[in-house]
């Protein structure tokens, strides 16, 4: 399933130089396809109950990996997936790819997989932001915002240069922002 929804977003992105209304209609396929992808390996890793590091962890030499060592390596897979259809989306429509890269967070129950998520959305979500910031500077700089509660990161840094070589007043504006917000 995972190669069939990163291959029908790729398509719906090549359809979109031809016909944008199949394309979006391509990308919500491909959207609630990943979304049910996702809700099922949460329900999966929800009925094996709290983990240990013996179940997640799959040494090939060891013999066969647990179950959910297996559901875990499918997950892992999945985020790949999830950040390859959201780069899709944003090539054309990137405030609607920042919108599924957050609401499919949302869908995440398990803790385990929660986690493993918020850990590597910090940077690719800056990714998103920036290309936010070549259509809609103003709404960049909100979002680009929102996340100074997680700190004030390198990614900060390179979406103030970004803007600044889009717009130079709303770069200016961002960084009064950030150092209201954010810097000591």
């Amino acid at each position: 399933l995972e190669n069939r929804i990163s291959f029908n977003s790729e398509l719906a992105a090549l359809m979109w130089y031809y016909d944008d209304q199949e394309a979006r209609a391509m990308f919500g396929t491909a959207v609630n396809d990943f979304k049910a992808l996702l809700q099922r390996y949460d329900q999966q890793m929800n009925t094996f109950g709290p983990s240990n590091s013996d179940d997640t962890s799959y040494n090939p030499f060891m013999g066969e990996p647990s179950e959910r060592a297996k559901v875990t390596r499918k997950f892992r897979t999945a985020i790949g997936v999830r950040q390859q259809l959201a780069m899709s989306i944003a090539e054309h429509e990137p405030e609607i790819a920042y919108n599924f890269f957050l609401d499919s967070l949302s869908t995440i129950t398990n803790p385990e997989f929660r986690k493993q998520m918020e850990q590597g959305d910090a940077a690719f979500e800056q990714r998103l932001i920036a290309q936010i910031a070549q259509t809609n500077a103003s709404k960049a700089t909100e979002l680009a915002r929102r996340t100074l509660h997680k700190g004030f990161t390198a990614q900060h840094v390179e979406f103030l240069k970004q803007l600044y070589a889009k717009d130079q007043e709303k770069a200016v504006e961002a960084f009064r922002v950030y150092d209201r917000v954010a810097l000591p």
